[in-house]
């Protein structure tokens, strides 16, 4: 088990390697040399010190066990850190880097790093410059994979809470319109089933007294439309009991955290179903692209299906024409070991300017989509250990793709 430290204990680790710094500088080099590669930190990190010069930053010393959390030598550098950081992170913590250089001060936040295993490692880091003329800074490296786990686990339990009464209200509502609907399918069957002598003795009726009017329409005119009609109001009370049936299954959903097998192209077909009402009304020009091969990944269906969700309704927004294209494919990377659904529209864009928020919450997107549901959507790709992005040009469009690694099939 990962072992969690106050501020306070922070506070005492960095007198200490301060102290150990101090001591480094004073030893010659070749006992500093022996003293950095045999000692071990005791606490659950390392430390890197680096120089920034010529726009690089190169390694100078290495404190702790770097090799314990990574395959990879004691000297590995910046390069090797950067490397195995998702790209959020990568942004966020060269920012933050270059940032505390110039200013000369602190900064401590928290980073995802990748391990060989595919693993998401969590520290908490701590970046102090050693003075305003010196372009020296140390990295401190604590790991608090535990903690933000919680954190992550936590931070979906309570949007799961929130959904609990959505659910709720959507199994109601489902069994109060199921009623009606049973009554009109009912109905119409059997009005459908007595149409033939119905329109027999119609026919009959015109034919002995002549042409006659049903609201004020011939009834020559209506014949055919009565028994299209028929069918139509038959066919729309079966497209609403398939609607029900899904929003019982999303209500009835277990709520487990990622127990869920999931295949993304039945997610994708599943939750067109529930949509394509919305959908039929913002395009015509609708496409479904399935990948030939897919794998099964372990997750939470509702989460994920919320963010599809979310990407469809943001991109019906964005269009401005009929016509305009909205797009769903799903893809399976075999060599890196990853599954995948992108959303593309041929909307209206979002500017650059506005990109770089578009993931921040409240964010108001007033031009193309419109960002609902995008701040909870990266969360709870986040926490499947996955990826989102979004590539957009003003008057032409928008692509939101989401990866997730794939996995063994549970047996």
């Amino acid at each position: 088990m990962v072992k969690q430290i106050s501020d306070n204990q922070f506070k005492e680790i960095e007198f200490h390697l301060h102290k150990l710094d101090n001591l480094l500088a004073n030893i010659p080099e070749t006992q500093a040399n022996d003293q950095r590669d045999s000692g071990r930190c005791e606490f659950p990190g390392f430390v890197l010190k680096f120089l920034y010069e010529s726009e690089n930053f190169v390694l100078l010393e290495t404190v702790g066990n770097l090799s314990e959390y990574f395959a990879v030598s004691q000297n590995a550098g910046f390069d090797f850190l950067l490397s195995i950081m998702p790209e959020r992170d990568k942004i966020l913590f060269a920012k933050h880097l270059r940032d505390s250089l110039q200013n000369n001060t602190k900064s401590r936040n928290d980073y995802r790093f990748l391990k060989e295993d595919g693993t998401i490692v969590w520290f908490d880091v701590s970046m102090k410059p050693e003075n305003e003329k010196s372009q020296k800074i140390t990295l401190i490296f604590i790991e608090n994979t535990e903690k933000k786990e919680l954190e992550e686990r936590e931070r979906i339990v309570n949007e799961l809470d929130k959904s609990a009464s959505l659910k709720s209200l959507v199994s109601c509502i489902a069994h109060e319109i199921n009623n009606p609907n049973h009554n009109i399918m009912q109905n119409i069957s059997l009005l459908e089933n007595g149409w033939p002598d119905i329109i027999e003795a119609l026919d009959q009726l015109a034919e002995e007294k002549g042409d006659f009017k049903i609201k004020n329409v011939q009834y020559s005119k209506i014949r055919e439309y009565l028994t299209t009609l028929i069918e139509k109001i038959l066919g729309s009370s079966r497209q609403i009991k398939d609607i029900i049936d899904d929003l019982r299954t999303f209500s009835q959903k277990s709520q487990n955290m990622m127990g869920d097998e999931i295949n993304l192209n039945k997610l994708v077909e599943k939750t067109i179903d529930l949509v394509r009402t919305q959908i039929n009304s913002a395009t015509g020009n609708f496409k479904v692209l399935y990948s030939p091969e897919m794998v099964h990944i372990l997750g939470n269906y509702n989460q994920l299906q919320q963010v599809l969700i979310n990407l469809i309704h943001n991109s019906m927004n964005a269009l401005t024409d009929y016509n305009q294209e909205i797009k769903i494919f799903t893809f399976f990377n075999k060599e890196e070991r990853f599954v995948g659904v992108g959303v593309s529209d041929r909307g209206k864009g979002i500017p650059k300017e506005q990109l770089k928020s578009i993931f921040n919450h409240f964010q108001n997107i007033k031009t193309g989509s419109n960002g609902l549901g995008l701040p909870i959507s990266r969360e709870i790709i986040d926490f499947h250990n996955g990826e989102i992005s979004i590539n957009s040009s003003l008057g032409e469009g928008t692509t939101v793709v989401f990866k997730l690694p794939a996995k063994p099939r549970r047996k």
